[in-house]
Order: structure tokens, then C-alpha cells, then sequence
């Protein structure tokens, strides 16, 4: 069954329910990856000494209107998670304040099989970090 075709399923099984959150997962890092966080957000991240390009965006939501101006999630290639919270001036150029950048790795399970569900999230957002991180170093040899 082709991905377009599982999006309008009404009920997955548990394989298809896995296939789709890995490709949702996929799109984000990629998209971020591409695009480029904000520079901003980068400095933050080179002083925590987590390197932007082996990382990936898990999530990431801009100007929204209860909350502040930019803030995610992501992964490290060393297997970490975090959170930031930060407000950037409008054209994203310069931080304004950072309300938060914590690791929140023990609030995700990292397990290849549990019962009902198969896969976590945090398992598949490890799969996919290790497919990037390995075709990017595959595209500089």
C-alpha cells in the first residue's frame, strides 16, 4: 500500500501506524535540515555543543500566538533529547530572551517492541536520525 493510500486509511494496523509516524518524522528533519534553523537557535545550539548537522527537528513552532516565538524539539546524535522555548525577534536574526533549554530524554521510551504499539516514537526518531546521519555521511565520501 502506497504512503498517500495509508494517510486516508481509517484505522492502521500497527505496522502502517509505525510507517506513517517514521515518514512524519522524516519529512520534519528533512525540511529542517534544508531550511536551516534560525541563527539564532543555531548559537544557542553550538554552545550546548549539539551539532546542527547531525541533529534532527522533531518539532518546531513558529510565532504562535499563546506562545513564544519560536520552540522545539529535538535529538542529538548521541541519542539526547531536548526542549527550548525562546522569543526571536520577528525576522528570527537575533534572540530576544531564552525561557528554556532543557534535556527531557527520560521522557521518552526508546523501545523496538511494546506490546499493542510496537515501536516508540523515541525508537523510531532514533531509526531515522541514524538513516540520516548515515546517508549524509554517505553524500560526502
Amino acid at each position: 500500500m502506497k504512503l498517500e493510500e495509508l494517510k486516508l486509511k481509517r484505522q492502521l494496523n500497527v505496522n502502517e501506524q509505525i510507517l506513517l509516524k517514521k515518514h512524519y518524522i522524516i519529512e520534519k528533519a528533512k525540511f529542517w535540515r534544508e531550511k536551516g534553523l534560525p541563527e539564532p537557535i543555531k548559537s544557542l545550539l553550538k554552545e550546548y555543543r549539539i551539532n546542527t548537522d547531525t541533529c534532527i527537528v522533531l518539532q518546531y513552532d513558529q510565532d504562535l500566538i499563546w506562545g513564544s516565538t519560536d520552540e522545539g524539539l529535538l535529538l542529538t546524535e548521541e541519542g539526547r533529547f531536548y526542549e527550548f522555548d525562546a522569543d526571536l525577534t520577528k525576522d528570527k536574526s537575533k534572540l530576544i530572551e531564552l525561557y528554556s533549554f532543557i534535556e527531557v530524554t527520560a521522557q521518552y521510551s526508546i523501545k523496538d517492541k511494546v506490546k499493542g504499539c510496537g515501536k516508540t516514537e523515541g525508537f523510531i526518531a532514533m531509526e531515522v536520525l541514524k538513516e540520516l546521519n548515515s546517508n549524509k555521511r554517505k553524500e560526502i565520501v
